[in-house]
């Protein structure tokens, strides 16, 4: 689990232990996706899915999480 390049030991490390998959969602569709004017990306980027996947990856980094 480590490489050359990681520290051998950490000081004041904090570890997160999530009960949940911490991995953005799949998409329900296998369906190819057209974008080409800023509107249809506004569209998609502010989906829910999108939305509550910035949300969790907000809390994990304001915990300031060491590893």
């Amino acid at each position: 689990m480590s490489h050359p390049q990681m520290p051998k030991q950490i000081q004041d490390a904090n570890i997160a232990i999530l009960t949940c998959p911490f991995e953005p969602p799949k998409p329900k569709t296998k369906h190819k996706v057209d974008i080409d004017t800023i509107e249809k990306f506004q569209t998609l980027h502010g989906s829910p899915n999108v939305m509550s996947w910035k949300q969790r990856v907000q809390i994990g980094y304001d915990a300031a999480q060491g590893l």
